[in-house]
């Protein structure tokens, strides 16, 4: 299931909930957006505070919420991906158009072909989902895969998700020191 951020925070201070990090984020498309405005909005939810992690996902039926201890967090993880299937896809779609009507004007075959190699490589250059998340130490991660979101205008990066990841990082080193007091 692919996001898009609706909140972000992250630093290495907790806010005043405690959370020093907090993402809400929502599925993508022009439906779940409209259910946004009317507060129906199916949400994923992922905070870290001192003592655990909180990870919940809501739907328009009800919600299931997991929390683990920060010391039960194996490892972090995050990365992206680029959209090379779909991009190829559009070249294919591209050329067999052009081919269509190559007989008819090979201009037109021509303009029809550099028009989605265009298409494709804008696509292609501005697509990427993000992935992050976290492994417990029983084998079950949290994870969310997240897109720029076009309406609410977030960008968030490789960058941001690093910063998260050196943040929970650090959250566990504290705890880790605390326990062995």
């Amino acid at each position: 299931m692919q996001l898009v951020v609706k909140k972000w925070f992250a630093e290495t201070k907790p806010n005043d909930n405690g959370e020093y990090v907090h993402i809400y984020a929502r599925r993508t498309g022009l439906i779940s957006w409209l259910l946004s405005l009317l507060r129906l909005d199916p949400t994923v939810y992922f905070g870290v505070y001192l003592d655990q992690v909180q990870f919940r996902v809501s739907s328009l039926s009800g919600f299931v919420m997991e929390n683990a201890p920060i010391s039960s967090i194996a490892s972090c993880f995050y990365g992206y991906s680029k959209p090379w299937k779909q991009t190829l896809a559009i070249v294919f779609i591209a050329i067999w158009v052009a081919s269509m009507i190559a007989g008819d004007s090979i201009i037109g075959a021509l303009a029809i072909l550099l028009l989605g190699m265009i298409i494709a490589v804008v696509y292609y250059a501005l697509t990427r989902a993000l992935s992050f998340g976290v492994t417990l130490n029983s084998g079950e991660s949290y994870a969310m895969t997240v897109k720029r979101s076009v309406i609410e205008n977030k960008e968030i990066d490789q960058k941001s998700f690093e910063r998260v990841v050196a943040i929970i990082s650090s959250v566990i080193r504290a705890d880790k020191r605390h326990e062995s007091k």
